[in-house]
């Protein structure tokens, strides 16, 4: 299960079944990646 956290940019990805090794990851989708940011200067 993966999707975006409306309003931040950021992406979550949830691997595994619930109580079973799961696992949350946060991410920066790729387009967000791509552009200039203050703490990331092109």
């Amino acid at each position: 299960m993966s999707g975006n956290i409306p309003g931040t940019g950021l992406g979550v990805r949830i691997d595994g079944e619930a109580g079973h090794d799961t696992r949350v990851s946060f991410f920066l989708p790729e387009p967000a990646q791509r552009t200039c940011q203050p703490v990331n200067p092109c």
